[in-house]
């Protein structure tokens, strides 16, 4: 998943991006029974599942974006990722990208 060389892996991050994506999973797994359910009137459980599993998701992008940083220059590398890259690729890039976008800095 990561390339050999992506700042994340060699800066000893990538438990970041896995904590991200644990997250972002069980976030989905409580959405999907409350979206798949008709609920009943008094169906409060599919309604707190749902809500639980929007604020997982919610905290799991807002992991990604603040607790990846690059090892030299401490910028936010996940928040670039997220909000400079293209939309069908940012994940990709930050998985791959080897230099600090903003200093361009390396892990050692």
């Amino acid at each position: 998943m990561f390339s050999d060389n992506s700042l994340v892996k060699k800066s000893g991050q990538a438990w970041k991006f896995w904590g991200f994506l644990i997250l972002l999973v069980v976030g989905f797994g409580l959405i999907f029974p409350a979206m798949c359910t008709k609920p009943k009137a008094d169906d409060n459980l599919l309604i707190v599942l749902f809500l639980i599993g929007i604020a997982l998701n919610t905290a799991s992008l807002v992991w990604l974006a603040t607790a990846i940083r690059c090892p030299t220059c401490k910028v936010s590398i996940g928040w670039h990722a997220i909000r400079k890259e293209e939309a069908n690729s940012w994940m990709n890039w930050l998985l791959r990208s080897e230099k600090c976008p903003a200093c361009a800095g390396e892990a050692q």
